[in-house]
């Protein structure tokens, strides 16, 4: 009972803080957007009704899951929270839970609300509590995918294969995400779109290896990579 007591007023006195957290405004007054929505042919009154009469509601039932999930994680670590910590610096915690209710409320994947509570989660700890900017992380994952995620995390068990050339390890890796993608349908565009995604965000790095007669490209993890998926496992 002390255990569940301690992880839920830790989330208590993170709500609490928030001097007013915002529900989505309704926009059932919004007449003129309506109006632009009905307009839409075949599927314009469909989207009216999702938007206007089950969006909220939809809404409200994803950020109830999430912290449920939420405290079911921080239970479960509860001898490694930094409850100190956190009420020294529950202003910063409490941004941090309003960014994390926001993403999990516009979130329809319920793979990625989980998540998104496993990061929060990890926050709390002594291991992660006092690294500074820890929003970012936030922001950084609400631009991925399940899809982004399953790339990370086989590129970083590879980078754990010592043994193994930097050559052959891109080798393997892109055959491997290639068949792991092409049995559920991506075809290579959007499978190459998703890795080039992933450099563009800086979560991989691309290197060119000159060799006699041609060349060859590398990719490896970067650290910011590495600690995103270390908060999220």
């Amino acid at each position: 009972m002390a255990k569940k007591t301690k992880t839920k007023n830790i989330v208590l006195k993170m709500g609490n803080k928030l001097k007013k957290y915002k529900q989505y405004q309704k926009t059932s007054d919004n007449y003129w957007l309506r109006g632009l929505i009905q307009a839409i042919p075949s599927i314009g009154s469909t989207l009216d009704m999702w938007f206007f009469q089950f969006a909220e509601k939809e809404k409200q039932k994803r950020i109830n899951r999430a912290i449920t999930t939420l405290n079911k994680k921080l239970n479960e670590l509860n001898k490694k929270l930094d409850v100190k910590y956190i009420e020294e610096n529950i202003e910063e915690y409490a941004f941090l839970f309003e960014k994390f209710l926001r993403y999990v409320a516009n979130d329809h994947r319920q793979r990625m609300r989980e998540v998104f509570a496993k990061m929060m989660a990890s926050f709390v700890l002594v291991k992660y509590s006092s690294k500074q900017n820890k929003d970012i992380y936030l922001t950084k994952l609400s631009e991925l995918t399940p899809d982004h995620l399953i790339i990370l995390n086989k590129g970083i068990w590879f980078m754990k294969q010592k043994s193994m050339p930097d050559v052959e390890k891109t080798k393997k890796i892109r055959e491997f995400l290639k068949n792991e993608f092409e049995e559920k349908g991506m075809d290579q565009a959007l499978f190459q779109g998703i890795f080039t995604d992933l450099i563009s965000k800086g979560l991989v790095k691309e290197s060119y290896h000159s060799t006699y007669g041609g060349g060859f490209y590398s990719y490896h993890i970067t650290d910011l990579a590495r600690i995103l998926i270390e908060l999220i496992e």
